[in-house]
Order: C-alpha cells, then structure tokens, then sequence
C-alpha cells in the first residue's frame, strides 16, 4: 500500500520541474492592541503581492524593512502602501516612495490627502503632495492609517487625531447640510481653522512646565565624563532617582545625568528616551502594559520615596 502509493507520487511528479507559489502568502499587518504582534488581514491579493513587493525589494536592497498596511483608493487601481521605512505610492505605470524620515506631518484636504516633505523631487525645498482620493471617506479611511503612523515622522503633533477630524466633518456636515461629493473648500478652511487650535493647544502641553519650572532646563548642560557599561548607568541613576527629590528642578537634573551618562558609555546611533509619568489626582494611576513601537527595553525607575509602587507598578 505504502509503496504504491510512494511510486504513483514518483510517477506523477517530475523532480527537474521548479514549482512556484500561485499566490503569495497572506498579508500579516500589526495588530491594534499590540504592534509587535502580527495578524492575518482578510484575503486580498492585491496585499498579499504588495507585501512581497516590500520584502523582496529589501532582500534585495540588503536593508531590513517590513510590510504595514496596504489601502486602496478606490481609483484605477491605485493604492498606498506603507511599511515601517517607506511609505509607497502605487499608481497606473508609476511608483512614488518616500522615506519616513522625509516626512513632516499629513493632512486630509476633503477628497485628498497631503504628505508634507522635507525635501521635494526637484529641489531641496519643502513639498506638498497631494493624494487623490476617490470619496472623503476614502481620504478619511487613508488619513487614518497614516496617522496611525505618525510616531515615523518628523512633527507627529501636526498630525491631528482621527477622533477630532471625524468629529468636525460631522459637526461641519451637519450644519453646512453637504453630500460627500460636494465637499467645498469651506470645510478644508473649518478643518484648518480647527488643527491651528489644536495644534495649538498641543504645543502649549507640550512645553513641559509645572508649578513656574519648565522641564529640560538643565539639558545640554556639560557634566563628568564616565566610563563604565550600561547596566552600570541604569542601576546607578536608578539608585539616586530612588531616594526622592525635593523640587522638579532636581528632578529634571536626575534625569539629564542619565541621559549624559548614556551617551558617555554609548558610540554612534543609540539613544535613550526617559518618560516622566508625574499623577497629580486624588487617585492612583496603574501602569498595565507599555507597547514599545521602537527600541529594545524599558526600565521603571522608582521608590516609594518617588510615589511608585514596584509591586503594583501604580504611581
């Protein structure tokens, strides 16, 4: 039984012959809950070759990169392609693609999308480009993946949230009265009106001052060169954060000596980025999961001196 059936595949199938796949494997994009998890889309071919198209253009480039997401624009075939170093324009005979690195911010314009460039094709200069979308809910459905995104660019906070464009499409259609095709550059000025208000709004949280000091004062300030290793630095600066502070200026140069002394004891591109979680509620706040999008450890530093629990991890 066994060697008749052993002979009829021998027979039937040709050694010489090179089979190849009739589809490339499923597209695989990062989860929602966690982005270093992978989960398979629903069938569609168009990702799945746009997933191979990213892989073997890196193999073959000898970098590393990896496929995103790919959304379509519902015109002509065309459609966006995103991984975690370029983002792809595919249209009818052409390819556009930019690195992330040469992206300032996007923003949806009614039926389009625009990416704002560092550097344009023909010069130097900064560089609107406008994607083109069939429906402003396509533009929506593009702009939110690129926002989803935006931690890969240069100024995230021009990016404004999903929740606050939807949220002033519909409080504008709904006073304005307007049909998706019709959208009028009256909304584009309301939109624009609206992220200068939040951006601003952003910037001023962003200047980092609490209680008359503003956080990063002391940075660049030139201290002791040291030598050592980075377990030595983290346990020390986790020592001397540990016992306390007794104003946010101490603070503030706790933290810039551990920057200073990572660098000391580091050559070349690796850097550490320290989070100041400060709860000033009548109420706990629980650390329960941190995703980490870029880069290779996170270390809590704290005490019961600090107001963290370890055990807990609840400050």
């Amino acid at each position: 039984g066994v060697s008749s059936v052993a002979n009829g595949i021998l027979n039937q199938v040709n050694l010489n012959q090179i089979y190849v796949h009739i589809r490339p494997p499923r597209a695989l994009e990062p989860a929602n809950a966690d982005a270093l998890q992978l989960a398979i889309v629903p069938l569609n071919l168009s990702a799945a070759f746009a997933q191979e198209f990213v892989l073997k253009r890196s193999r073959q480039s000898n970098y590393e990169d990896a496929f995103i997401s790919y959304i379509s624009l519902e015109v002509d075939g065309e459609a966006i392609i995103l991984s975690t170093l370029y983002i792809y324009w595919r249209r009818a005979k052409t390819l556009w693609g930019r690195v992330w690195t040469n992206v300032s911010h996007c923003l949806l314009m009614g039926k389009s999308v625009g990416i704002m460039l560092y550097s344009g094709e023909s010069n130097s200069s900064p560089e609107l480009v406008v994607i083109p979308c069939r429906s402003t809910s396509c533009a929506m459905h593009l702009y939110s993946y690129l926002a989803a995104n935006s931690h890969r660019m240069g100024n995230p906070i021009n990016v404004i949230p999903v929740d606050i464009v939807e949220y002033t499409l519909d409080e504008f259609s709904t006073s304005i009265g307007f049909q998706d095709d019709d959208i009028s550059e009256l909304f584009i000025q309301h939109l624009e009106l609206e992220s200068d208000r939040i951006v601003g709004l952003k910037g001023i949280s962003l200047l980092g001052e609490l209680d008359g000091y503003r956080f990063g004062s002391v940075n660049f300030t030139k201290l002791k060169p040291i030598t050592g290793s980075e377990e030595d630095v983290l346990k020390r600066n986790q020592f001397f954060i540990g016992r306390g502070y007794s104003s946010w200026q101490e603070l503030d140069s706790m933290l810039w000596r551990l920057i200073w002394e990572w660098e000391c004891v580091h050559s070349g591109f690796c850097r550490c980025a320290v989070v100041v979680l400060i709860n000033r509620s009548h109420s706990p706040v629980q650390l329960d999961r941190v995703q980490l999008l870029l880069g290779r450890n996170v270390v809590f530093m704290g005490t019961q001196s600090t107001g963290y629990c370890p055990r807990s991890r609840t400050v």
